[in-house]
């Protein structure tokens, strides 16, 4: 059995695929402790949503947050579907909160808003 020949440049592309995959790690954990600077922002929040999966907002409030966005709709018919656990778990808090819309551009105006005054209470 004949031997194939090294692709030329191979190990080099193989050395940045690594090295990129490296960095995106490193940002990844650099990412997830970053925060604003408090001297110029003092009032320290977030925004969640279904898909940040359950929430300990008491670990939120323990960690200096003060206010949090948590959404709530999206277009005229969907609902996020953690809206009622987060908005209560902030209360519980005692966080500043408020519930964000997803404006769709498809749908009517009136539409949404009717979603959403249903969603929010």
């Amino acid at each position: 059995m004949a031997m194939r020949a090294p692709v030329p440049g191979f190990s080099k592309l193989l050395l940045g695929m690594v090295s990129v995959a490296m960095l995106a790690i490193a940002l990844f954990y650099w990412m997830r402790a970053w925060r604003p600077d408090e001297s110029e922002y003092p009032q320290q929040g977030l925004e969640v949503n279904h898909a940040l999966g359950k929430v300990d907002w008491a670990k939120v409030k323990a960690s200096g947050g003060d206010f949090a966005y948590i959404e709530a709709t999206f277009g005229d018919t969907e609902r996020d579907a953690s809206f009622a656990e987060n908005w209560q778990g902030s209360i519980a808090a005692g966080l500043t909160r408020g519930a964000l819309h997803r404006y769709h551009l498809c749908r009517l105006a009136r539409d949404q808003a009717t979603n959403f005054i249903a969603t929010v209470p």
